[in-house]
């Protein structure tokens, strides 16, 4: 009974994922591949020690699909580059999404110090956020910020001077992102920073839908490097998200340095990635690493870039 049950549902959950494109059930299944393949291991394990070989060949080639969603991420990428080699033009990118009811206020304030980022961006700022942290933020001369009561404030802050940078809306939810132009090497770059609605609901599944598709509309007003960041709400395996990085022209800074979940801190066992920084594929990556739990329900992410 036990082996048979997980294996029914990590098996109806997994073909479900891919149908993510039909519906809001099926894109929520789309994000758990990790978790199918834990139970389909662990299926597999007790159904050779009971001897239910019929089970066991099902679950393995279960195992099997949902290890092929995981593998691609720990595979050689054309993106990453040794750090042996000495590179001029690095760039550093801190992501935190704060959580607005987190205390944790030195602790947050001790890693981004310790890390001492290019570019720190900021998600779930508010104005008591603002104030705990203005010790750090001085050092920041570049920025652009709004603070919010809500889950949606939002921050940029740069050491390297933009171009420009202002707050944009995308989508008719109304909720803000950041765009900043840059120049490197004496060539153009745009850094989008943008936060959607978490896929809580039907009209939020629609709505997070909209904002991404609004910003592919808007492709051909950025540059063609780019980098965007930000807690997306959905992870590489949802079909929203590959047809977004696609139409994007961009690729995720994670391959080659593996899954890297970011979300939910609290709760382990579902931890799923959502938290993204996705470049030109002319922008290479030196480091890709997931911060310590710093009071939010969100990991930090801290890449080096280079831009070439």
């Amino acid at each position: 009974m036990f082996p048979g049950l997980l294996f029914t549902i990590s098996a109806i959950l997994t073909v479900a994922s891919f149908f993510s494109k039909f519906g809001w059930w099926f894109d929520l299944a789309s994000h758990f591949h990790l978790q199918y393949f834990v139970i389909q291991l662990t299926c597999i394990i007790f159904c050779i020690f009971q001897k239910r070989w019929r089970i066991l060949s099902l679950a393995v080639i279960s195992a099997l699909v949902n290890f092929s969603f995981i593998v691609p991420l720990y595979l050689p990428s054309e993106n990453k580059i040794s750090k042996s080699i000495g590179h001029p033009h690095k760039l550093s990118i801190l992501l935190i999404n704060l959580n607005s009811s987190n205390k944790k206020y030195e602790v947050t304030l001790n890693y981004i110090k310790d890390k001492n980022p290019d570019v720190l961006a900021l998600e779930e700022i508010n104005e008591k956020w603002l104030s705990e942290l203005s010790e750090i933020l001085r050092s920041y001369p570049y920025k652009k910020f709004i603070p919010r009561r809500d889950n949606f404030g939002i921050g940029l802050f740069s050491k390297i001077p933009p171009d420009n940078m202002g707050i944009k809306y995308y989508g008719s939810v109304e909720v803000p992102s950041i765009l900043a132009n840059y120049t490197f090497n004496k060539k153009p770059m745009t850094l989008l920073f943008t936060h959607p609605v978490p896929p809580a609901s039907l009209n939020y599944f629609n709505w997070r839908n909209e904002q991404l598709e609004n910003i592919i509309s808007n492709r051909q007003l950025f540059k063609d490097r780019m980098i965007l960041i930000g807690d997306l709400n959905t992870t590489s395996w949802s079909y929203y998200f590959k047809n977004f990085i696609k139409a994007m022209h961009l690729v995720d800074s994670r391959k080659g340095f593996g899954l890297q979940t970011t979300w939910p801190s609290i709760l382990p066992i579902m931890a799923i990635t959502i938290d993204h920084i996705l470049i030109s594929p002319d922008i290479k990556v030196l480091n890709h690493k997931i911060g310590p739990h710093i009071g939010s329900d969100h990991y930090p992410v801290f890449v080096e870039l280079v831009i070439e």
